[in-house]
């Protein structure tokens, strides 16, 4: 669930190519270490190996919850495999997680199921994570005070949700101030 102080501590950031990015869901960690797992999987005798990712919420370890989902993977995939498989995995994770978070009681408390950001932030990540390469400068990020304009403006971004892997954009209410 974010806010506004999200914006102005620079956990979220508003960009012009991908709309509202979570820094902390743009880290990717979860995708290196889903590509490690995939990768050490070469190292088992079988043709196959099981492979366990999870997407998790909550304070610490202690209260949370989780959407844990477990694959076979085929041993000997070429790098470029390995990536699509580890893609495929996160994204229907997210799905189950965000559908999850978006139920009964979650949804009572907090609107962080398929926030207008989460899928996107996923991807990102993942992208960041795999390829090594921080992308954030090539969205062409907006100020902090331009960011909390569109805030302002639009509130809230949880209250706009996005099931699918793509922006959500909200334009420049000052250019744009027809617009809401």
């Amino acid at each position: 669930m974010s806010s506004r102080s999200d914006v102005i501590k620079g956990r979220l950031v508003y960009t012009e190519k991908l709309g509202w990015v979570d820094t902390g869901h743009s880290k990717g960690n979860d995708a290196r270490m889903l590509m490690a797992a995939i990768n050490s999987g070469d190292d088992t005798k079988e043709p196959y190996f099981t492979i366990k990712y999870t997407q998790y919420m909550g304070l610490g370890l202690k209260y949370g919850t989780s959407k844990i989902t477990r694959w076979k993977v085929r041993r000997g995939l070429s790098l470029h495999d390995k990536k699509r498989v580890a893609l495929t995995i996160m994204m229907h994770t997210t799905h189950l997680f965000e559908a999850h978070q978006d139920s009964f009681p979650f949804n009572w408390y907090t609107d962080s199921g398929y926030s207008g950001e989460d899928l996107v932030s996923n991807l990102l990540g993942f992208y960041q994570a795999i390829n090594g390469v921080d992308y954030l400068p090539q969205l062409q990020p907006i100020s902090k005070d331009d960011a909390l304009k569109r805030w302002d403006y639009y509130g809230a971004i949880g209250k706009y949700k996005n099931k699918m892997f793509k922006p959500l954009l909200f334009p420049d209410p000052q250019k744009w101030s027809c617009i809401k």
